[in-house]
């Protein structure tokens, strides 16, 4: 496993501490896409992330893997490799000890994680603002 699905790793498991209790709903919601995704990673609407992420006191963290058809073919940035590697740490998260603390999402060339106890803002992403989603916060 390269150094970069490593750090994502190990960012998942540090933002999910101390979370507060989920909406059982929605939580059962994310198990049954996550259980019926081929990889481990669920892939998401804009609205289905504004759902998924809504609330500061959720008790999951979102990491979340954008990519865009316009750079998919890209050789230099190598994004098939990368969403393989994003899979393999979503798969390695599913089996682990917590597989309820973290769920793994791909949507529209980024990778953050919305922390269990954060409120999700425009502000927070590392999107350029050409690219950023139109989520309230």
């Amino acid at each position: 496993m390269h150094c970069g699905a490593a750090a994502l790793l190990l960012l998942a498991f540090s933002t999910q501490c101390f979370a507060a209790p989920a909406s059982k709903d929605v939580l059962a919601e994310l198990r049954q896409l996550r259980d019926q995704s081929s990889d481990g990673v669920i892939h998401v609407t804009d609205d289905e992330l504004k759902r998924f992420a809504a609330g500061k006191q959720r008790g999951w963290s979102l990491v979340v893997f954008l990519s865009a058809n316009q750079v998919a073919d890209n050789p230099q940035l190598a994004m098939g490799k990368l969403r393989q590697e994003f899979a393999l740490v979503a798969k390695a998260f599913q089996q682990g000890p917590a597989p309820d603390t973290a769920f793994f999402v791909d949507m529209v060339p980024y990778i953050f994680v919305i922390g269990p106890n954060r409120k999700l803002s425009l502000t927070d992403m590392p999107i350029p603002n050409t690219e950023k989603l139109l989520l309230e916060t």
